[in-house]
C-alpha cells in the first residue's frame, strides 16, 4: 500500500493575503497543523499575528500528488512561551475538499489495517485457551 501521510505531522506554509480588506502579499512561513476539519484549521507558529484585525491567510498543504490551499480568516490566538496557537475559519474549493476527505478516509483505513495486523500478530503469540472437542482429539 502506498504511504499515506499523517496530516497533523505535515508542515504547512502560511502567508497573509489580506489585512482589514487591503490585499497584501507576505513571504511564506512554515507552521505546524494541530487540527483540521471541514470548517476550522488550527496551527502552531512562532509568528505573532495580530488577531484584533481582520486577517485573511492562505495555508498550503503539500499532499503526495498535489498541493491543497486553504483560505481562511484568523479567528483566535493563544500564546505561551513565544509559541502561538491559531485558529482560522477556512474555505476550500469542492475539488480540494473531495481530495482531502479521500486522503483522510484512506489514512483511517490504513490505520485500521495496521491495528488489525498488530492484533493478529499479538494473538498468534498468545492463543486463547480453547477446550478441545472430541473431534479435535481424534484429528
Amino acid at each position: 500500500m502506498q504511504w499515506i501521510p499523517d496530516l497533523l505531522t505535515m508542515e504547512c506554509k502560511l502567508s497573509v493575503t489580506s489585512i482589514d480588506g487591503r490585499r497584501v502579499q507576505t513571504k511564506q512561513a512554515k507552521v505546524r497543523l494541530t487540527h483540521l476539519d471541514g470548517e476550522a484549521i488550527r496551527f502552531v507558529s512562532q509568528l505573532s499575528l495580530p488577531t484584533h484585525r481582520r486577517i485573511i491567510v492562505s495555508l498550503e498543504l503539500a499532499l503526495p500528488w498535489r498541493t491543497v490551499v486553504f483560505t481562511g480568516t484568523l479567528a483566535g490566538r493563544i500564546s505561551a512561551g513565544g509559541v502561538h496557537r491559531y485558529t482560522a475559519i477556512h474555505r476550500m474549493d469542492e475539488s480540494s475538499r473531495r481530495e482531502l476527505l479521500q486522503l483522510i478516509r484512506q489514512r483511517n483505513e490504513y490505520r485500521e489495517l495496521q491495528r488489525d495486523k498488530a492484533a493478529d500478530s499479538y494473538l498468534s503469540f498468545h492463543p486463547a485457551n480453547t477446550k478441545r472437542t472430541l473431534i479435535d482429539k481424534l484429528a
